[in-house]
């Protein structure tokens, strides 16, 4: 699509992106980070913005956020965490990715696949400037994963996570991958690609 496009989306929250950008209209994403219903569209870049220009739109889009109004991002406002599952041996059904700023819980992001279809392949994990505090130190993130079969945790059902992945300096407008291999009998282990 050229310049100027634009992807109109309703959500009843930004990170729904990331099952949009997987492909796959039978998942199910949500954020525990926030609850607001908004109105969210994706804008193709037109120029390249200062820093001081980038932060003053986010500000901006913060304070329409807490107003329950319409939010526009552009590209280069979102980052994306992709993680291959492929190496993953057991079914899953349902991924979390917590993630922390310099150790501090932030948010978690959730894929489910409610249809009782196991995940595979590549999920992605789509995070704004509107996720973090305003003062975040982008310089260190990390998350860790946390897989679920299709059982009850409390009636037996598997559950296990990986340690966090090392803290890596994030910016707006990339794609960082990772990948998961194990089993829930043996554990799991995340590994950056790129």
């Amino acid at each position: 699509m050229g310049n100027g496009a634009k992807f109109v989306l309703a959500v009843a929250g930004a990170v729904i992106l990331s099952a949009l950008l997987i492909g796959c209209d039978r998942f199910s994403a949500k954020n525990s980070g926030s609850d607001k219903k908004k109105s969210v569209t994706i804008e193709a870049e037109d120029k390249k913005e200062t820093k001081e220009e980038w932060e003053a739109r986010i500000k901006d889009l913060r304070e329409k956020a807490e107003d329950g109004g319409t939010i526009s991002f552009k590209e280069t406002d979102l980052f994306t965490v992709k993680i291959d599952i492929s190496g993953v041996k057991d079914d899953v059904y349902v991924i979390t990715m917590p993630y922390m700023i310099d150790g501090d819980s932030k948010g978690m992001q959730t894929v489910a696949d409610y249809g009782h279809m196991p995940l595979a392949g590549t999920l992605a994990y789509t995070l704004s400037p509107l996720e973090f505090p305003e003062d975040a130190d982008y310089t260190k993130f990390s998350f860790w994963i946390e897989l679920y079969d299709d059982g009850d945790v409390d009636n037996g059902g598997k559950y296990a996570f990986t340690e966090p992945c090392e803290t890596f300096a994030i910016e707006f407008g990339k794609t960082y991958e990772f990948s998961v291999s194990g089993s829930f009998d043996k554990g799991f282990v995340l590994k950056r690609e790129k």
